[in-house]
């Protein structure tokens, strides 16, 4: 990158809609054919996996914007949103609120909503559900 830091690389599953392509492996219960119409139709193949550059949220926040307050940050990485938040690492601090996309029943292998929701609470932050 500009700063002389190795870029990190990571394999992306490529599906035939691009809303279902993810840098997560597809879950057990999705190739089990637990999901119904279009999603299983469309999201259950991997078309080609591609090498792209990756770089965390702390050299984003840290190092990008200097450490400035992020009052609202939303996250939708399909089912690897979690990661991406954890990705703050030191510069958690700065973020007021946040929304990660987490499902019920995941289409990606990956934490659970239990999961995420405990690690955002050891995080400091309260925890809503949808109604």
């Amino acid at each position: 990158d500009e700063n002389g830091k190795p870029l990190q690389w990571s394999s992306f599953n490529v599906a035939p809609v691009d809303g279902c392509s993810s840098l997560l492996p597809r879950s057990k219960e999705f190739d089990g054919g637990k999901f119904e119409g279009w999603i299983q139709d469309l999201c259950v193949k991997t078309l080609e996996q591609r090498f792209v550059p990756c770089v965390s949220l702390e050299t984003v926040v840290g190092e990008w914007l200097q450490g400035r307050t992020i009052d609202f940050l939303k996250i939708d990485a399909q089912g690897f949103d979690y990661n991406v938040f954890k990705s703050l690492g030191s510069q958690m601090k700065h973020v007021k609120r946040a929304i990660l996309e987490v499902q019920i029943q995941p289409m990606y292998q990956g934490p659970s909503c239990v999961e995420v929701m405990r690690g955002m609470k050891s995080f400091g932050f309260e925890v809503e559900a949808p109604k």
